[in-house]
């Protein structure tokens, strides 16, 4: 079986001839094209050949498709419905909805949303402004599952980062307080969980931690720790001056992950204290990323 899981819907996939600006070559079962699913989104989906394990230029055939993150796109399908197939911009064919078997992407024709928007983004910025309000590892994760539970996508702080972008930059949404929170509680749950792990090894020195931590709960919450700050850095550049004193906190810790993490942040600092920006060269310095 190609697909990874069961399918979300069944559909004949019809692709362009080649002399009418379509595919050289067939496709083949494994194929990720784009679906429109809206005017302003698509998304990558796998597709399962019924008939054959092709399709080639100019034909059609019944195809299974698992969409690469269908809670992100709920209400957008119904039998019938003719999706543009696509590679990056370029339509290369039309597939038509036969059978849905994820309830969360069906709807009618006459509820469908032609532009995307994110679900319930109301509640999820709520959400994130509920996280990472103290050291409290437990306590954030638990509010990290609850953003889970509005259909936030398994990536940077569980989210895709262009939903977490929309979310931070949502009309009326307090992103300055909700990027002081992260930055605190992630400082505050690193530093704790790196004493923590620390004491568990008995060894002060970083390479240590690596050597037979005696309480694995110790190694495996440092872990994610690290994990979901360096996710994080991937999302939050371009937000640093809203919060300059939480990242000035993590240049202050002297640790060269966080500073590394500060460096990130300050991208888009409008001025920088004398002080921080001699401290932040000399760690980098010292831990070789000067570069």
């Amino acid at each position: 079986m190609t697909l990874p899981r069961l399918a979300d819907f069944e559909g004949i996939l019809s692709l362009s001839r080649t002399d009418n600006d379509g595919r050289q070559s067939a496709v083949l079962n494994g194929y990720r094209p784009a679906h429109q699913l809206h005017d302003n989104h698509c998304s990558t989906g796998i597709h399962e050949y019924l008939d054959s394990d092709q399709v080639q230029p100019g034909e059609s055939g019944r195809v299974a498709v698992c969409l690469s993150m269908p809670d992100m796109y709920p209400a957008c399908l119904w039998e019938g419905r003719e999706i543009n197939i696509l590679e990056g911009k370029k339509q290369i064919g039309t597939l038509r909805v036969t059978s849905i078997f994820n309830a969360t992407l069906r709807t009618s024709s006459g509820e469908y949303l032609i532009r995307w928007q994110a679900p319930r983004l109301t509640e999820i910025g709520t959400c994130l402004l509920n996280l990472f309000q103290g050291d409290d590892y437990q306590i954030n994760q638990q509010a990290l599952q609850g953003l889970h539970a509005l259909h936030a996508s398994p990536l940077v702080l569980r989210m895709d980062a262009t939903l977490f972008k929309t979310v931070m930059n949502m009309p009326g949404f307090d992103t300055a307080n909700c990027v002081a929170r992260m930055l605190t509680g992630y400082r505050l749950n690193y530093t704790r969980s790196l004493a923590a792990f620390k004491a568990a090894s008995s060894d002060e020195t970083f390479l240590g931690l690596f050597k037979g931590a005696s309480r694995k709960k110790t190694q495996e919450e440092y872990t994610q720790v690290v994990t979901d700050l360096d996710s994080l850095m991937y999302a939050l550049p371009g937000y640093g001056h809203l919060a300059q004193e939480e990242v000035l906190a993590l240049l202050d810790t002297g640790d060269g992950f966080l500073t590394s993490f500060a460096g990130t942040m300050m991208d888009a600092f409008p001025t920088l204290d004398d002080r921080h920006i001699a401290q932040l060269l000399d760690t980098m310095e010292e831990y070789g990323v000067h570069e």
